[in-house]
């Protein structure tokens, strides 16, 4: 899920202002930002549940490492009866360095070392 447009309209809020913001203002606007990013995510968690029935939920990549969307799905894996997974803190890395550091192997194999390859955004890394 991207959310940039929700950065976008946040800084341009910001810009409307024409003064400096405090740090009481930065903290609450950053407070703001994680609470409709958290919301929105479990929006789509609850749904996807819904559609699928499963009653697992794993949370990986950087984000899994924010300690209030943590204990969002941990209440919400309490209340509706489901099972949360997600790595110890120090795992939680970006999706980018995993990225990186597959492309790092393949490369170092000397497997497709020219630019031949034709990227997709969503591509099954068992494809590869």
């Amino acid at each position: 899920f991207s959310f940039s447009g929700l950065k976008t309209a946040a800084v341009k809020a910001c810009a409307k202002l024409n003064q400096p913001l405090t740090l009481q203002d930065k903290a609450d606007i950053a407070s703001s930002f994680q609470e409709a990013a958290v919301e929105s995510l479990l929006i789509k968690v609850k749904q996807a549940l819904q559609e699928t029935g499963l009653k697992r939920i794993a949370m990986v990549g950087g984000v899994s490492a924010n300690k209030l969307l943590r204990q969002r799905c941990a209440d919400l894996a309490h209340t509706l009866g489901l099972n949360v997974f997600y790595p110890r803190p120090e795992w939680c890395t970006d999706n980018g360095a995993m990225v990186a550091y597959t492309g790092y192997l393949r490369f170092s194999r000397a497997e497709n070392t020219d630019l031949s390859i034709r990227v997709k955004a969503r591509w099954p890394i068992d494809t590869l």
